[in-house]
């Protein structure tokens, strides 16, 4: 990867509720597809940037509130890394889109709650027009859908993420 490129470092979640489904969000990156840009709507965990002076672990904490309405610790355990991944990634203005490195760290996640208390209450304004859809999959259906040639999954090995895969 580019050595130019600017890096950003993010915390994914990978939410496995008892069933071991996974929950992943659908997402539309709409500053490129409005600068005519490539990058089309994907499923992929819930997760955001490290913001200063936090980590990722405070990070996983943050996000899983502002994307699922889940409490740390009350709702769900966060438990070990299952991957790091580095990944170029669309990035930046309508009318000036570019490209940047995400430095992904995966948490896998225990659900301890009832599934459908996830909810998309707590997302910011943005996350509004991006996050399209909710869906719990279960590692053989992205299996199954990556294996068909449906490049809808970011990154596109996610199933073997899936803590003992």
């Amino acid at each position: 990867m580019s050595d130019t490129l600017p890096e950003r470092p993010n915390a994914r979640l990978l939410l496995l509720d008892p069933e071991r489904r996974a929950l992943l969000l659908l997402r539309v990156n709409n500053l490129h597809r409005q600068a005519g840009g490539d990058f089309r709507s994907c499923w992929e965990t819930p997760g955001g940037g490290v913001d200063a002076n936090e980590t990722f672990e405070q990070t996983a904490v943050r996000e899983l509130w502002e994307e699922t309405g889940l409490v740390a610790g009350t709702d769900a355990v966060i438990g070990e890394i299952v991957r790091d991944v580095r990944r170029v990634v669309p990035w930046g203005e309508p009318l000036a889109p570019s490209q940047m490195v995400s430095v992904e760290r995966y948490f896998a996640v225990w659900l301890l709650c009832d599934p459908s208390r996830v909810c998309n209450t707590n997302l910011l304004d943005y996350e509004c027009v991006n996050i399209q859809e909710y869906r719990w999959w279960t590692k053989e259906e992205i299996r199954a859908a990556t294996d068909a040639g449906t490049d809808i999954f970011l990154p596109d090995d996610l199933a073997d993420y899936f803590p003992g895969a």
